[in-house]
């Protein structure tokens, strides 16, 4: 590795094999995976409880060591440092075919670390491991050997970004964090900062595993185009073909209108029914004609409720469990080894556990209990993965399901769910494809998600023409970090030709009094989801829970709630259905119909 030594560059390309090959690969990538873990946690002991009795080390000298002794003596004082560390993951990993010997290659970092896990690069490299596979089927390294590399990662520019990560996490009372940067095939940083738990301190490592909450939407989406690709789901038909029982108000809507936010259901994200795959099927046997907000296609409106009828209608088409679908169809071809829906395999792995958000500035935020684990939550919001993870699932989409010359999932299923179905109100640059966000940055596609629930937050931003992206996992209930994802990527489009847009200018003006009668109403959602627009004195208010914000007007179609001091509380577009032009007032990313007796 890099460090005194490295490990080199292989010269051949990933080889196609059978499955039983295939098997092996993925077992020796995991015993690469917790080659490193162990490095990381038992320093030299861990280093040498992979190597084989006679495991030599190349350095970039020439020289050889051969021998625990020997390896031990040269390594001891790198490895066992505390504030130093030696980071890798392989990028590439091959099995003869015979299964007896393998090799893996990827980047290395050597790092020195501060007080709160902040980390510094101090040199980069590539490394090249060849393997053996011992007589009870475990692998142990023959040879290590590497050479320094140019660090990819701008040393500079992710220092000042790892700091920004730091100052957000302190002003939004979020205990800890992973990101993770993609340039073009590689993450050229990663990054760990604060704890894992408030109750016990133990810090954030890059390898664990964070629930993405509402990022699970992108594999829901992908997973039900791979199924359309492969003839097994309609996009394009009733969902009631799926599932007969249900009424013929909600089973008369299309996967694709589900998937993209246009299928007129209420949202409704609460939970029940604990991780039996059949609370799925539970939980959609309880969707009746009051989901229903507003006919197809009237409306785009975020709804919980579309994704979690969508789950199930994939887990009918496929004839397995949701869960076991897309682990089936995605994260495997992926490489995705640490994604699961399950949370008895989860907890197998190093886990930042969720938190709820402080009470206030002087509290701090604490470990939610119990641990979330809901079947019908599933394809709405229940993947649990690593920022690395998530970096090879933006790599793939970037890549239109390519990696090298491999393609993992078809490029037309790729394309189907970047495609915009779904028009965001009140922003024309603002669109919605298959269980993914597609907007304008700088003249250019941006795809992703953001989620937050039940513990933690995530932001998953790709920009496929600069082959860019970023990921942001953290747990603190609903913690979106936006700042530091802005500000890597103010870095990573540096230099393209559209700036990035400036902030909508604020202006405010009083309501006319024919648009204050037009606007009065209570306007609904899901259930407990209310607004309350209220005429006082040719006046409009905004009744919250007992308190009344005047309404004033921000632009053409805009409104906005403002309290006592003039400061703006809720922003609103007013919105006419396509199909029934209905009014709609539409705020974080619902539409709120108003009631029949409106005025």
């Amino acid at each position: 590795m890099v460090a005194p030594q490295g490990h080199a560059q292989a010269a051949s390309a990933p080889a196609r094999s059978n499955a039983r090959v295939d098997s092996l690969r993925e077992q020796l990538r995991q015993t690469e995976l917790a080659f490193a873990a162990a490095t990381a946690e038992r320093g030299i002991e861990g280093w040498l409880s992979y190597f084989s009795d006679s495991g030599t080390q190349l350095l970039k000298t020439g020289r050889i060591v051969r021998g625990h002794a020997a390896i031990r003596e040269l390594m001891t004082a790198t490895l066992n440092n505390p504030k130093r560390r030696l980071l890798w993951h392989p990028t590439i990993v091959e099995v003869s075919p015979s299964g007896e010997m393998g090799y893996t290659y990827g980047p290395s970092e050597f790092v020195a670390l501060d007080s709160v896990g902040r980390k510094t690069v101090l040199g980069c490299g590539t490394f090249m491991t060849v393997w053996g596979r011992q007589k009870d089927g475990r692998w142990k390294v023959l040879a290590d050997m590497g050479s320094e590399a140019e660090c990819r990662s701008q040393p500079d520019s992710w220092s000042g970004l790892d700091s920004t990560l730091a100052g957000e996490l302190r002003s939004t009372g979020t205990p800890g964090a992973v990101l993770a940067i993609v340039r073009n095939d590689s993450i050229v940083h990663l990054a760990a900062l604060g704890v894992a738990s408030t109750a016990t301190g133990a810090p954030v490592t890059t390898d664990m595993v964070f629930r993405v909450a509402s990022a699970t939407k992108m594999f829901t989406g992908l997973a039900a185009a791979i199924l359309a690709e492969r003839r097994q789901l309609d996009l394009s038909a009733p969902v009631r073909r799926y599932a007969p029982f249900l009424t013929p108000s909600i089973g008369s809507r299309t996967m694709a209108s589900l998937l993209s936010h246009t299928a007129g259901l209420r949202d409704n994200s609460s939970a029940s029914g604990g991780s039996d795959d059949a609370g799925l099927a539970a939980a959609v046997r309880k969707l009746g004609a009051s989901a229903v907000m507003s006919p197809a296609g009237d409306v785009y409106s975020y709804s919980n409720s579309g994704f979690t009828l969508a789950g199930y209608v994939i887990q009918r088409a496929a004839g397995a469990p949701y869960a076991d679908v897309v682990d089936s169809v995605l994260l495997r071809p992926l490489g995705m080894s640490r994604s699961t829906f399950r949370t008895t395999i989860a907890m197998t792995y190093p886990i930042a556990l969720g938190h709820t958000a402080p009470a206030s500035a002087r509290d701090t935020a604490r470990v939610m209990r119990p641990f979330a684990d809901y079947a019908e939550v599933f394809p709405r919001g229940g993947l649990l993965s690593t920022a690395e993870d998530m970096a090879r699932f933006a790599m793939a989409v970037m890549s239109r399901g390519r990696r090298g010359s491999e393609q993992l999932i078809p490029a037309a299923a790729v394309d189907s769910v970047m495609r915009p179905r779904g028009d965001v109100p009140g922003d024309t640059a603002s669109h919605y494809g298959l269980g993914m966000r597609v907007v304008l940055n700088r003249g250019m596609r941006e795809l992703g998600h953001y989620g937050g629930g039940f513990g933690y937050g995530s932001v998953v931003r790709m920009v496929p023409e600069a082959r860019v992206a970023v990921i942001i996992l953290a747990n603190r209930n609903s913690a979106l970090l936006t700042k530091t994802a802005d500000s890597a990527f103010a870095t990573l489009l540096r230099g393209t030709t559209a700036a990035a847009p400036s902030p909508r200018p604020a202006t405010r003006a009083p309501l006319s009094v024919a648009d204050v009668r037009r606007l009065a109403g209570t306007y609904r959602n899901g259930e407990g989801q209310v607004l309350e627009l209220v005429l006082r004195r040719d006046t409009l208010a905004l009744v919250d829970e007992g308190e009344r914000y005047t309404v004033v007007r921000t632009g053409t179609d805009r409104i906005a709630a403002t309290d006592a001091e003039g400061t703006i509380v809720m922003e609103f577009v007013t919105v006419r259905g396509r199909v029934s032009q209905a009014p709609y007032l539409f705020t974080f990313g619902r539409a709120f119909r108003r009631d029949a007796t409106g005025k």
